[in-house]
């Protein structure tokens, strides 16, 4: 499982440096590359058997629901557009695609989380702002979990 905040600079061809405790899950799940997706304000990298669980179900969901109009289609193709396979190398970085990079606004510093099963890839900037709209939705959250259990 990934977890954890972690800040990191792009080198000048474009990599990030993953951190050592994610390398680490990584190996004990034998994943050397991650595919790396656009998600409207971060990138997210999945392990490749996360992505295909996640691209065949949205498939099957899609090709057997009859009455869904093609939004769902065009969703898919376009997240499929937005993604890239990309190997980590054995000093553990990361080459993340120009296009996906200024997507995400990613130029210089990169904050990288861990997300579960994926990793989430921000701009410092990108970072930030979801931060403070966290810490806006904290209390009414904190009640929302609790009604449930949490």
């Amino acid at each position: 499982m990934f977890l954890g905040k972690y800040t990191t600079n792009l080198d000048p061809k474009g990599r990030v440096v993953m951190p050592a405790k994610f390398r680490e899950v990584l190996r004990g799940i034998e994943v050397d590359r991650l595919y790396l997706s656009f998600n409207g304000r971060h990138l997210s990298a999945y392990p490749p058997q996360i992505w295909e669980e996640l691209h065949a179900n949205l498939y099957n969901k899609i090709t057997t629901s009859p009455h869904l109009d093609g939004n769902l289609s065009d969703y898919r193709r376009y997240m499929n557009s937005l993604t890239s396979p990309c190997n980590i190398d054995k000093q553990g970085r990361l080459l993340i695609p120009g296009e996906l990079r200024d997507k995400a606004g990613i130029t210089k510093e990169a904050i990288i989380s861990g997300n579960e099963k994926m990793i989430d890839i921000w701009s410092k900037e990108g970072w930030d702002k979801f931060e403070q709209e966290m810490q806006g939705k904290l209390a009414e959250m904190s009640k929302d979990l609790s009604a449930i259990g949490f």
